[in-house]
């Protein structure tokens, strides 16, 4: 999957910057959410990293992967998500939340119910604070 827009040249972009100095952005609409996501995963396939990894993200699925004996996808994709962590034997999603996810309870709880819907999982949340 390319990008769905050319990129905006340096110039542009400068532009654009000053011409949105100051302003807050309204929402963004489900549509563009889709899209950042999907923009998302296509940096960790080609880059091999994810921007948003937590740093204790892979002990914690390290020690739950030898203390229940089972393997956890760490590049599983689901609806445009990537979940930390999917263990296809148990079918369970795995997510370690650091504290910025105190701030997106709303958008967690609602990417938690689209995946649960979709896969018939469950979902385990590891709380890293």
């Amino acid at each position: 999957m390319g990008t769905w827009y050319e990129p905006a040249s340096a110039a542009t972009r400068l532009k654009m910057s000053i011409a949105h100095k100051g302003k807050k952005l309204g929402p963004m609409s489900d549509y563009l959410k889709d899209v950042h996501r999907a923009n998302m995963v296509e940096q960790l396939e080609s880059t091999g990293r994810w921007a948003s990894q937590g740093c204790h993200e892979s002990t914690i699925l390290d020690a739950i992967e030898q203390r229940e004996g089972i393997t956890i996808d760490r590049h599983f994709k689901v609806l445009g998500y990537m979940p930390d962590g999917y263990c296809h034997e148990t079918n369970t999603v795995y997510e370690v939340y650091e504290k910025h996810h105190n701030r997106r309870v709303q958008k967690d709880l609602l990417r938690e119910t689209k995946i649960c819907n979709h896969l018939s999982c469950d979902f385990i949340i590891i709380w890293d604070i």
